[in-house]
């Protein structure tokens, strides 16, 4: 071939990955809202590509790696993915066990072609399910788990997580209440959650490893009250409070869920749900209110319906003190924005459809915490914008973090 030629295939070429660059940049720019299917309110899946094979999935903000039902799994009755089928696989080949908080996982290590909506990366660190002890997952038909820390997890591996192969600065995760089964989304990039948006307000993580901020007092207040009531013995000198997408309840060290009971004493027969008072979390500069609603759950007992707590223990300590974890239950209070390139959580109040509406601040609030607000854009704040009363659950399928029980080790490194 002639030298010339030559030369000006290379620049051809060259204008053409600088084109596909240039492409997939607005693609990340202009982002991707993701529905999530709600499995009894225990556990929220998103659809996604792995090489050819449409999966869903459970996107974890308290993990880092991407695992996948395979038919290396000759013993599992869900086998999505097959490597054998796709073209974009690359073999790896070590073999590692995930310890999870509802049972282990033994994978091994390939690269792929991942795709969500029209963002994709070409070489994705998959972790094929080779055997599996998490019966939650075969019940809801998982195929996958995503996880979405804020960096490199912990240990040798340092594989990009799926969050940071495709670019993705910030995304934001919404579950809704009210009808049984409405969606969650996930929204891969959200152009509403930038740091210049007036109706978020900002915490900086303090976690490593996790999407960990600072929790300070814990307060109550009952409606009619003018102000809530602080109790002894809930992180008086500090708390930390990861916020977990992959997390079904609220978990808290089992010495303070003594304190908790002294305040919210739950009738079975949900006959006093709207005595209750709201739980007041102070975290960063903020304060966050967590109404019954987010807290009291609904199951079935022997066909009668029955109301519990959504709050359960978890005994693990960390360098900023002990450990709580905010999971779906603050999520459908507050529309919060996971920003890995400023390590801050943005959340502003959750609104009808899952739409961010300006945070409130609970505590100059008059009365209870159920109110309609005035919007200074002119449009209506409606802090109950769905059903307020306790969320039917099915607890089989409720899932706990990555690490909750995978030692007996007390303190977590965050």
């Amino acid at each position: 071939m002639p030298k010339q030629l030559a030369l000006w295939l290379a620049l051809c070429l060259q204008g053409d990955a600088a084109v596909l660059r240039a492409h997939k940049k607005l693609q990340v720019q202009q982002g991707h809202r993701q529905p999530l299917d709600n499995f009894n309110n225990m556990q929220y899946h998103g659809h996604f590509q792995i090489g050819p094979t449409s999966v869903k999935g459970i996107f974890d903000t308290g993990s880092f790696d991407l695992l996948v039902m395979s038919t290396r799994c000759t013993s599992c009755s869900n086998q999505a993915y097959d490597h054998a089928s796709s073209s974009t696989y690359r073999a790896e080949g070590t073999m590692v066990r995930h310890v999870f908080g509802s049972g282990s996982i033994v994978s091994m290590r390939g690269y792929e072609k991942v795709s969500v909506g029209e963002l994709s990366t070409s070489n994705q660190t998959i972790w094929e399910i080779m055997e599996h002890h998490i019966p939650a997952l075969d019940v809801a038909g998982v195929d996958a788990i995503v996880g979405m820390g804020p960096g490199y997890g912990p240990g040798e591996m340092r594989d990009a997580t799926l969050v940071m192969s495709l670019n993705v600065d910030h995304f934001s995760f919404c579950v809704q209440r009210g009808a049984a089964n409405l969606p969650g989304y996930l929204y891969w990039q959200d152009p509403r959650g930038g740091a210049d948006n007036s109706d978020f307000v900002s915490m900086p993580v303090v976690g490593r490893n996790h999407w960990a901020v600072r929790l300070g007092s814990v307060s109550f207040k009952r409606s009619g009250t003018s102000a809530p009531a602080e109790a002894s013995g809930l992180c008086e000198s500090g708390c930390g409070a990861i916020v977990d997408s992959g997390t079904s309840l609220i978990l808290v060290p089992s010495a303070q869920i003594k304190v908790l009971a002294k305040f919210i004493q739950i009738q079975r027969d949900c006959s006093n749900f709207h005595s209750l008072p709201t739980i007041h979390l102070s975290m960063g500069d903020h304060m966050f209110a967590l109404p019954p609603r987010a807290y009291v759950i609904k199951t079935q007992a022997d066909g009668q319906d029955t109301c519990q707590s959504g709050i359960s223990n978890l005994d693990k300590t960390s360098r900023v003190g002990p450990v709580w974890v905010l999971g779906l239950p603050f999520l459908r209070e507050y529309y919060t924005v996971f920003d890995r390139s400023a390590m801050q959580l943005r959340v502003a109040t959750a609104g009808s459809g899952c739409n961010p509406t300006p945070y409130v601040n609970p505590s100059t609030s008059a009365g209870n915490y159920n109110m309609t607000l005035a919007d200074p854009r002119g449009l209506t704040v409606n802090t109950t914008h769905t059903v307020d009363g306790p969320l039917s659950v099915d607890m089989r399928f409720a899932t706990v973090p990555i690490w909750a029980q995978n030692n007996t080790e007390a303190s977590l490194d965050i």
